[in-house]
């Protein structure tokens, strides 16, 4: 499963720079999924070598993970007060990593912080879902890169976040580590995917706009 995650991981970084990077409404989730590419192959491992830590490279995750998905929200979600919500949830986020960081002195996992950017990711999608559905001139929603993309956002938070409030007791044990890190890996290859997905529409929908365009100009 590992080796799955990986091989679509470098997939969507390689689509992303050579097909999507000139969107600018991808280039938040472009980054994202690079990060996620770069820390399963040698960021954590770097950041765990220097801290001799092993959980000091999860929360360095979450956090990034945590801003840069909370501001593709930002960039989709239409309402000005939902925006405004988002910000100060993201606020608050921020604030809760810090403190739990030194508090905790990175010794365990960081269930909390974990869990508030599941609640944080899982309501804003939901509040996604409710713009796109009240939108009557956008009826077939599903035709929308930023469609799936979000519903891989919360497809994988929604399925983690018991596992996430879990992991927090029971951090220290190898058995509850695996299945944790197995329930994840099952959780990432389908967002995965759903990310691909969302990729190739947006491809194919950057193709019909530069055609549409040449047809114009000849």
């Amino acid at each position: 499963m590992f080796v799955f995650n990986l091989v679509c991981q470098l997939i969507l970084v390689g689509f992303f720079f050579l097909k999507l990077h000139s969107r600018k409404d991808f280039r938040i989730i472009g980054y994202y999924v690079t990060y996620s590419f770069l820390s399963t192959v040698v960021i954590n491992q770097l950041i765990q070598k220097v801290s001799n830590n092993n959980f000091l490279s999860f929360r360095v995750f979450t956090l990034i993970e945590g801003v840069l998905l909370t501001a593709y929200l930002y960039t989709i979600i239409v309402g000005k007060t939902a925006k405004r919500l988002l910000i100060l949830s993201t606020a608050c986020f921020l604030v809760i990593v810090v403190v739990d960081l030194f508090k905790s002195s990175s010794k365990t996992f960081d269930s909390l912080p974990t869990v508030v950017e599941c609640l944080i990711l899982i309501s804003f999608s939901i509040i996604y879902f409710y713009e796109q559905l009240k939108n009557t001139v956008n009826i077939f929603i599903y035709n929308s890169p930023h469609f799936w993309i979000v519903f891989a956002i919360l497809f994988f938070f929604s399925g983690s976040f018991f596992a996430f409030i879990y992991a927090q007791n029971y951090s220290d044990s190898p058995q509850v580590a695996l299945t944790f890190s197995n329930i994840t890996s099952y959780l990432t290859l389908p967002e995965n995917i759903l990310f691909l997905i969302a990729f190739i529409i947006a491809r194919q929908q950057s193709k019909t706009i530069k055609s549409n365009i040449v047809a114009k100009t000849t």
